[in-house]
């Protein structure tokens, strides 16, 4: 789920406070996920998964 993705369903109407805080906060553990992940790699191994859509490549 992105940003606009939740931007659209709330303009539709179909989502619900629910779904937003957990699109929130599924975004937010991602985001933070991501970050410690880029941390930990070196330099040299970075660039090989930074594209990657999934964890088996």
């Amino acid at each position: 789920v992105t940003i606009s993705d939740s931007k659209e369903k709330m303009a539709e109407g179909s989502a619900t406070d629910e779904d937003d805080e957990k699109s929130v906060a599924e975004l937010m553990r991602d985001a933070k996920a991501l970050g410690i992940i880029q941390n930990a790699v070196s330099d040299q191994i970075f660039p090989r998964i930074a594209n990657a859509d999934t964890a088996k490549m």
